[in-house]
Protein backbone atom coordinates (compact mmCIF):
# COMPACT_ATOMS: atom_id res chain seq x y z
CA UNK A 1 0.00 0.00 0.00
CA UNK A 2 1.51 3.32 -1.08
CA UNK A 3 1.80 6.38 1.10
CA UNK A 4 -0.74 9.19 1.33
CA UNK A 5 0.83 12.66 1.42
CA UNK A 6 -0.32 16.25 1.70
CA UNK A 7 1.44 19.54 1.17
CA UNK A 8 0.35 23.16 1.05
CA UNK A 9 1.61 25.79 -1.40
CA UNK A 10 0.96 29.46 -2.10
CA UNK A 11 2.29 29.36 -5.66
CA UNK A 12 0.55 27.29 -8.32
CA UNK A 13 3.76 26.31 -10.10
CA UNK A 14 5.07 24.63 -6.92
CA UNK A 15 2.36 21.98 -7.23
CA UNK A 16 4.09 20.44 -10.19
CA UNK A 17 7.35 19.97 -8.28
CA UNK A 18 5.69 17.29 -6.14
CA UNK A 19 7.40 13.93 -6.12
CA UNK A 20 4.31 11.81 -6.59
CA UNK A 21 0.95 11.63 -8.33
CA UNK A 22 -1.74 14.12 -7.41
CA UNK A 23 -5.09 12.79 -6.21
CA UNK A 24 -6.70 16.22 -5.93
CA UNK A 25 -6.33 19.82 -4.82
CA UNK A 26 -8.37 22.15 -2.62
CA UNK A 27 -7.82 25.77 -3.62
CA UNK A 28 -8.66 28.62 -1.20
CA UNK A 29 -8.93 32.18 -2.49
CA UNK A 30 -10.94 35.39 -2.43
CA UNK A 31 -12.03 35.57 -6.07
CA UNK A 32 -13.15 32.44 -7.87
CA UNK A 33 -13.22 34.21 -11.24
CA UNK A 34 -9.48 34.87 -11.03
CA UNK A 35 -8.51 31.34 -10.03
CA UNK A 36 -6.26 29.19 -12.18
CA UNK A 37 -7.97 26.22 -13.81
CA UNK A 38 -6.27 22.89 -13.13
CA UNK A 39 -6.37 19.82 -15.37
CA UNK A 40 -6.90 17.50 -12.41
CA UNK A 41 -9.54 17.09 -9.69
CA UNK A 42 -9.78 20.23 -7.61
CA UNK A 43 -12.27 22.26 -5.62
CA UNK A 44 -12.08 26.04 -5.40
CA UNK A 45 -13.34 27.43 -2.09
CA UNK A 46 -14.06 31.14 -1.96
CA UNK A 47 -13.14 32.65 1.43
CA UNK A 48 -13.60 36.10 2.93
CA UNK A 49 -9.93 36.83 3.52
CA UNK A 50 -6.89 34.93 2.28
CA UNK A 51 -3.59 36.73 1.65
CA UNK A 52 -3.06 34.78 -1.58
CA UNK A 53 -4.43 31.59 -3.09
CA UNK A 54 -3.64 28.49 -1.02
CA UNK A 55 -3.26 25.08 -2.67
CA UNK A 56 -3.79 22.04 -0.44
CA UNK A 57 -2.50 19.11 -2.49
CA UNK A 58 -3.17 15.45 -1.72
CA UNK A 59 -0.88 13.00 -3.51
CA UNK A 60 0.51 9.48 -3.46
CA UNK A 61 3.25 7.37 -5.02
CA UNK A 62 0.58 5.17 -6.61
CA UNK A 63 -0.75 5.58 -10.15
CA UNK A 64 -3.78 7.90 -10.19
CA UNK A 65 -6.72 7.86 -12.59
CA UNK A 66 -9.15 10.73 -13.07
CA UNK A 67 -12.89 10.51 -13.68
CA UNK A 68 -15.94 12.73 -13.56
CA UNK A 69 -19.44 11.76 -12.44
CA UNK A 70 -21.72 14.63 -13.41
CA UNK A 71 -20.34 17.59 -11.45
CA UNK A 72 -18.30 15.32 -9.15
CA UNK A 73 -14.59 15.06 -9.97
CA UNK A 74 -12.43 12.16 -8.75
CA UNK A 75 -8.79 11.19 -8.45
CA UNK A 76 -8.37 7.54 -7.51
CA UNK A 77 -5.44 5.18 -7.05
CA UNK A 78 -5.43 1.59 -5.87
CA UNK A 79 -5.71 2.58 -2.20
CA UNK A 80 -6.90 6.22 -2.15
CA UNK A 81 -9.79 8.27 -3.46
CA UNK A 82 -10.28 12.05 -3.61
CA UNK A 83 -13.63 13.48 -4.67
CA UNK A 84 -15.01 17.01 -4.87
CA UNK A 85 -18.40 18.46 -5.75
CA UNK A 86 -20.11 21.83 -5.65
CA UNK A 87 -23.79 22.70 -5.63
CA UNK A 88 -25.32 26.13 -6.15
CA UNK A 89 -26.82 26.97 -2.77
CA UNK A 90 -28.36 30.35 -3.60
CA UNK A 91 -31.70 28.87 -4.70
CA UNK A 92 -33.97 26.22 -3.23
CA UNK A 93 -33.81 24.84 0.28
CA UNK A 94 -30.39 24.46 1.88
CA UNK A 95 -31.25 21.01 3.21
CA UNK A 96 -32.22 19.82 -0.28
CA UNK A 97 -29.04 21.28 -1.76
CA UNK A 98 -26.90 19.55 0.86
CA UNK A 99 -28.64 16.23 0.27
CA UNK A 100 -28.17 16.57 -3.49
CA UNK A 101 -24.48 17.45 -3.12
CA UNK A 102 -23.84 14.46 -0.85
CA UNK A 103 -25.69 12.08 -3.11
CA UNK A 104 -23.60 13.36 -6.00
CA UNK A 105 -20.28 12.96 -4.22
CA UNK A 106 -21.21 9.45 -3.06
CA UNK A 107 -22.62 8.20 -6.37
CA UNK A 108 -21.00 4.96 -7.52
CA UNK A 109 -18.78 5.02 -4.44
CA UNK A 110 -17.90 1.44 -3.47
CA UNK A 111 -17.93 0.97 0.31
CA UNK A 112 -16.67 -2.56 -0.26
CA UNK A 113 -13.37 -1.07 -1.44
CA UNK A 114 -13.00 2.33 0.24
CA UNK A 115 -13.85 3.95 3.57
CA UNK A 116 -14.26 7.72 3.80
CA UNK A 117 -11.90 9.13 6.44
CA UNK A 118 -12.38 12.87 5.89
CA UNK A 119 -15.04 15.31 4.68
CA UNK A 120 -14.61 19.05 4.19
CA UNK A 121 -17.81 21.10 3.95
CA UNK A 122 -17.65 24.76 2.91
CA UNK A 123 -21.03 26.37 3.40
CA UNK A 124 -21.96 29.87 2.13
CA UNK A 125 -23.88 32.02 4.60
CA UNK A 126 -23.41 29.39 7.29
CA UNK A 127 -24.79 31.60 10.10
CA UNK A 128 -27.64 33.12 8.12
CA UNK A 129 -31.24 32.14 8.67
CA UNK A 130 -32.59 30.00 5.84
CA UNK A 131 -36.01 28.59 5.02
CA UNK A 132 -36.78 27.37 8.55
CA UNK A 133 -33.55 27.47 10.60
CA UNK A 134 -29.92 28.53 10.55
CA UNK A 135 -28.18 27.51 7.35
CA UNK A 136 -25.77 25.11 9.07
CA UNK A 137 -28.63 23.32 10.82
CA UNK A 138 -30.48 22.98 7.51
CA UNK A 139 -27.28 21.64 5.94
CA UNK A 140 -27.10 18.99 8.69
CA UNK A 141 -30.64 17.86 7.85
CA UNK A 142 -29.75 17.27 4.21
CA UNK A 143 -26.47 15.57 5.06
CA UNK A 144 -28.24 13.15 7.41
CA UNK A 145 -30.81 12.25 4.76
CA UNK A 146 -28.05 11.51 2.26
CA UNK A 147 -26.02 9.59 4.82
CA UNK A 148 -28.86 7.25 5.75
CA UNK A 149 -28.24 4.70 3.00
CA UNK A 150 -24.47 5.03 3.08
CA UNK A 151 -23.85 4.97 6.83
CA UNK A 152 -26.77 3.88 8.97
CA UNK A 153 -27.78 0.94 6.80
CA UNK A 154 -24.17 -0.18 6.40
CA UNK A 155 -23.22 0.19 10.06
CA UNK A 156 -20.50 2.67 9.18
CA UNK A 157 -18.88 5.12 11.56
CA UNK A 158 -18.79 8.81 10.74
CA UNK A 159 -15.44 10.18 9.55
CA UNK A 160 -13.66 13.36 10.58
CA UNK A 161 -15.14 16.50 9.04
CA UNK A 162 -15.13 20.27 8.95
CA UNK A 163 -18.21 22.42 8.47
CA UNK A 164 -17.17 26.04 7.98
CA UNK A 165 -18.39 29.16 6.23
CA UNK A 166 -17.42 30.32 2.76
CA UNK A 167 -18.20 33.13 0.35
CA UNK A 168 -19.89 32.92 -3.00
CA UNK A 169 -22.97 30.86 -3.81
CA UNK A 170 -21.61 27.32 -3.95
CA UNK A 171 -21.75 24.62 -1.32
CA UNK A 172 -18.38 22.86 -1.72
CA UNK A 173 -17.74 19.33 -0.42
CA UNK A 174 -14.55 17.29 -0.60
CA UNK A 175 -13.98 13.72 0.59
CA UNK A 176 -10.89 11.62 1.09
CA UNK A 177 -11.12 7.83 1.34
CA UNK A 178 -8.69 4.98 1.96
CA UNK A 179 -8.78 1.29 1.06
CA UNK A 180 -10.44 -1.06 3.54
CA UNK A 181 -7.07 -2.77 4.06
CA UNK A 182 -6.03 0.19 6.24
CA UNK A 183 -6.97 0.20 9.91
CA UNK A 184 -9.24 3.11 10.72
CA UNK A 185 -10.32 4.49 14.09
CA UNK A 186 -12.84 7.25 14.84
CA UNK A 187 -11.58 9.27 17.80
CA UNK A 188 -13.65 11.38 20.21
CA UNK A 189 -12.65 14.05 22.73
CA UNK A 190 -13.14 12.92 26.36
CA UNK A 191 -14.43 16.35 27.42
CA UNK A 192 -16.85 16.76 24.52
CA UNK A 193 -20.12 15.04 23.68
CA UNK A 194 -19.77 13.38 20.26
CA UNK A 195 -21.23 15.77 17.69
CA UNK A 196 -23.57 13.09 16.34
CA UNK A 197 -25.11 12.85 19.83
CA UNK A 198 -25.79 16.57 20.31
CA UNK A 199 -29.19 17.43 21.82
CA UNK A 200 -31.88 18.77 19.49
CA UNK A 201 -31.40 22.39 20.68
CA UNK A 202 -28.44 22.41 18.29
CA UNK A 203 -30.62 21.27 15.39
CA UNK A 204 -33.11 18.54 14.56
CA UNK A 205 -30.28 16.64 12.84
CA UNK A 206 -27.05 16.42 14.78
CA UNK A 207 -23.74 17.01 12.92
CA UNK A 208 -22.62 13.65 11.57
CA UNK A 209 -18.86 13.49 12.12
CA UNK A 210 -16.22 12.20 14.52
CA UNK A 211 -13.74 14.52 16.23
CA UNK A 212 -10.82 12.82 14.47
CA UNK A 213 -9.95 9.84 12.31
CA UNK A 214 -6.75 7.87 12.79
CA UNK A 215 -5.59 5.71 9.88
CA UNK A 216 -2.75 3.18 10.02
CA UNK A 217 -1.35 0.93 7.29
CA UNK A 218 1.85 -0.96 8.01
CA UNK A 219 4.22 1.67 9.45
CA UNK A 220 2.37 4.63 7.97
CA UNK A 221 0.07 6.67 10.18
CA UNK A 222 -2.09 9.72 9.55
CA UNK A 223 -4.42 11.59 11.89
CA UNK A 224 -7.19 13.83 10.57
CA UNK A 225 -8.42 16.29 13.20
CA UNK A 226 -11.88 17.68 12.50
CA UNK A 227 -12.79 21.32 12.72
CA UNK A 228 -12.38 22.01 16.44
CA UNK A 229 -13.61 24.99 18.44
CA UNK A 230 -14.20 26.24 21.98
CA UNK A 231 -16.78 23.65 22.97
CA UNK A 232 -16.92 21.67 26.21
CA UNK A 233 -19.61 19.02 26.48
CA UNK A 234 -21.87 20.37 23.75
CA UNK A 235 -21.79 24.03 24.82
CA UNK A 236 -19.76 26.91 23.47
CA UNK A 237 -17.57 28.49 26.16
CA UNK A 238 -15.90 31.89 26.62
CA UNK A 239 -18.32 33.79 24.41
CA UNK A 240 -16.79 37.08 23.29
CA UNK A 241 -13.22 36.24 24.40
CA UNK A 242 -11.19 35.14 21.38
CA UNK A 243 -8.04 34.37 23.36
CA UNK A 244 -9.80 32.04 25.81
CA UNK A 245 -11.69 30.43 22.95
CA UNK A 246 -8.42 29.81 21.12
CA UNK A 247 -6.67 28.33 24.16
CA UNK A 248 -9.66 26.03 24.73
CA UNK A 249 -9.61 25.03 21.06
CA UNK A 250 -5.90 24.17 21.22
CA UNK A 251 -6.47 22.13 24.37
CA UNK A 252 -9.25 20.24 22.59
CA UNK A 253 -6.96 19.51 19.64
CA UNK A 254 -4.16 18.28 21.91
CA UNK A 255 -6.54 16.09 23.91
CA UNK A 256 -7.62 14.24 20.79
CA UNK A 257 -4.29 12.64 20.01
CA UNK A 258 -2.56 12.48 23.36
CA UNK A 259 -1.35 8.95 24.11
CA UNK A 260 -3.96 8.39 26.84
CA UNK A 261 -6.86 9.25 24.54
CA UNK A 262 -5.59 7.19 21.62
CA UNK A 263 -5.17 4.19 23.94
CA UNK A 264 -8.91 4.41 24.70
CA UNK A 265 -9.44 3.41 21.08
CA UNK A 266 -6.74 0.72 21.10
CA UNK A 267 -4.49 2.96 19.03
CA UNK A 268 -0.87 2.46 20.04
CA UNK A 269 1.20 5.55 19.40
CA UNK A 270 4.11 7.31 21.00
CA UNK A 271 3.70 10.98 21.85
CA UNK A 272 6.26 12.15 19.33
CA UNK A 273 5.98 9.72 16.43
CA UNK A 274 3.70 11.93 14.31
CA UNK A 275 4.59 15.30 12.85
CA UNK A 276 2.28 18.18 12.04
CA UNK A 277 1.65 18.49 8.30
CA UNK A 278 -0.54 21.58 8.60
CA UNK A 279 -3.27 23.25 10.59
CA UNK A 280 -5.92 25.50 9.11
CA UNK A 281 -7.10 28.31 11.39
CA UNK A 282 -10.47 29.79 10.49
CA UNK A 283 -10.96 33.27 11.95
CA UNK A 284 -14.39 34.87 12.19
CA UNK A 285 -13.25 38.48 12.73
CA UNK A 286 -10.09 39.41 10.83
CA UNK A 287 -9.21 42.08 13.40
CA UNK A 288 -8.40 39.15 15.73
CA UNK A 289 -5.79 37.83 13.30
CA UNK A 290 -2.67 39.17 15.06
CA UNK A 291 -3.79 37.93 18.49
CA UNK A 292 -4.66 34.51 17.07
CA UNK A 293 -1.43 34.27 15.11
CA UNK A 294 0.71 35.06 18.17
CA UNK A 295 -0.93 32.30 20.21
CA UNK A 296 -0.88 29.75 17.40
CA UNK A 297 2.81 30.31 16.70
CA UNK A 298 3.61 29.59 20.34
CA UNK A 299 1.83 26.25 20.08
CA UNK A 300 2.48 25.07 16.50
CA UNK A 301 5.23 25.30 13.90
CA UNK A 302 4.57 28.70 12.29
CA UNK A 303 5.52 27.31 8.88
CA UNK A 304 2.68 24.78 9.10
CA UNK A 305 -0.17 27.22 9.82
CA UNK A 306 -2.72 28.51 7.30
CA UNK A 307 -4.98 31.41 8.28
CA UNK A 308 -8.29 32.20 6.59
CA UNK A 309 -11.29 34.33 7.46
CA UNK A 310 -14.64 32.59 7.58
CA UNK A 311 -17.72 32.28 9.73
CA UNK A 312 -17.85 29.33 12.11
CA UNK A 313 -20.82 26.96 12.52
CA UNK A 314 -22.11 28.79 15.61
CA UNK A 315 -22.57 32.56 15.78
CA UNK A 316 -20.70 32.87 19.09
CA UNK A 317 -17.61 30.91 18.01
CA UNK A 318 -14.72 33.12 16.90
CA UNK A 319 -12.09 30.62 15.78
CA UNK A 320 -11.81 27.03 14.59
CA UNK A 321 -8.81 24.77 13.93
CA UNK A 322 -8.38 21.60 11.90
CA UNK A 323 -5.21 19.70 11.11
CA UNK A 324 -3.32 16.70 9.81
CA UNK A 325 -0.52 14.83 11.56
CA UNK A 326 1.46 11.93 10.10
Amino acid sequence: MGKLNVDVFSDLKDIFQISGNILGVIVYGKDKNKSAKLDLPYQYVQMQNVEKNIYEVWFTDETVEYKQYGNCVEGKSLHYCFRAVEENDSEGEHSENAEKAYRNILQEFDFNVFRVVRFWNYIPGINEYGEYDEHYKEFCVGRERAFYNFYKENGEVYPAATGIGSNGKDLCIVLLAVHIDASRYSIENPRQIPAYEYPTKFGISSPKFSRATFVQYKKNKILFVSGTASIIGSSSVYTGDVKKQLYTTIENVNLLFCKENLHRYSVLSNDNDMNLRYIKVYIKCWEDYQKIRAICERNFDKNKIIYMQSDVCRQELLVEIEGVWS
